[in-house]
């Protein structure tokens, strides 16, 4: 459509809804162009999640923020800018206790607005500007699986791909049967991961399944809770 406009002397734009521009008309022009074509102004990284009880948002503002830490673009994500001397802090003290911090190699994305596909694994260098990301690539579920060869206990909050529409699980089940196979205890956390363990009818297979994600994290920080301390005191 903005083709037709080629060679046209513009003076005025007027929306249906908001100002009237008479000013840098070459300027507003391309933008609807871009935005027409489903077209990104800046190449980065997007980093897609859905949370119920905020867990799975806060995993993906770290990670934006680690990624930004490293000067990569994150798109629309979330970034905390002021958490990053943390987070380089933790990953600092990860490494000193030989503690990896695993971070995806490989994406699954979709191009363009749809929710049905096609789809593409790309490195996480390499992401095309007109995609979003869906999912883990199979690169970064094995890192994640032979990280389980030497665990005692994974606690697991949060689906690794796209949730609320048109679900992505591939990397999610394939984790969940790597999880299922190895030797350590298995805790599986959260409502929308405890879901998805029930679709994909791999919660028998597992130490402990519970939709309590935000109360276990808060549990495991030494916070009290009202309902077991009522319990306690019950008892």
């Amino acid at each position: 459509v903005f083709r037709k406009l080629d060679g046209l002397c513009i003076n005025m734009i007027c929306p249906l809804h908001g100002p009237i521009w008479r000013r840098d008309i070459p300027y507003i022009v391309g933008k609807y162009d871009a935005w027409s074509r489903y077209a990104p102004e800046k190449r980065g990284v997007v980093i897609a999640c859905a949370s119920m009880y905020g867990n799975t948002e806060s995993a993906a503002n770290a990670v934006a923020g680690r990624l930004a830490a490293k000067g990569v673009r994150v798109g629309l994500s979330p970034v905390e800018a002021d958490k990053f001397d943390v987070i380089s802090g933790l990953v600092g003290r990860a490494k000193l206790r030989g503690v990896d911090v695993v971070l995806p190699s490989d994406v699954v994305v979709t191009r363009g607005m749809g929710t049905e596909g096609p789809f593409e694994t790309v490195p996480v260098e390499a992401i095309p500007d007109d995609a979003r990301i869906v999912d883990l690539g199979p690169r970064a579920v094995e890192a994640l699986g032979e990280s389980f060869a030497s665990a005692r206990m994974v606690l697991w909050t949060g689906v690794l791909g796209r949730w609320s529409e048109a679900p992505q699980l591939a990397a999610t089940e394939a984790v969940g049967k790597a999880l299922s196979r190895c030797r350590a205890t298995a805790v599986v956390v959260g409502p929308s991961l405890g879901a998805a363990m029930g679709r994909l009818m791999l919660t028998p297979f597992l130490a402990h399944v519970s939709s309590g994600g935000d109360a276990t994290l808060r549990y495991l920080e030494g916070e009290s809770l009202p309902a077991l301390k009522a319990l306690m005191e019950d008892a």
